[in-house]
């Protein structure tokens, strides 16, 4: 949570315009829901996964109001068996047999 916290304060110190995370759990500290809060009053879209372990229950910090929540669709445009859901998922995207170039085991 504190490299999460500081990587997000570096973004809107840089001046970013979007921060990207594959990332979540069941919680959320305040330190991180006051950095975010902060990046989006800085203009700083973000986003964040949904979650990988298929509940209906968007993982944090996708399920913060403020963060755009992705989740994941197969070949078929069906939800990915993985991917979490509920009200606060904003938007899918393929997220299965996708290429990566991070050697598996790895990432």
């Amino acid at each position: 949570s504190v490299a999460i916290t500081q990587a997000i304060n570096w973004g809107i110190r840089e001046k970013v315009k979007v921060i990207s995370m594959s990332l979540g759990g069941m919680l959320s500290t305040p330190a991180e829901r006051m950095a975010i809060s902060s990046a989006t009053r800085n203009g700083v879209i973000v986003v964040a996964a949904s979650g990988n372990s298929g509940e209906n229950k968007v993982s944090y910090p996708a399920a913060l109001s403020q963060v755009i929540a992705v989740g994941a669709i197969d070949e078929q445009l069906q939800r990915a068996e993985f991917s979490q859901y509920g009200p606060e998922l904003a938007v899918v995207a393929p997220g299965v047999a996708v290429n990566s170039s991070v050697p598996l085991g790895l990432g």
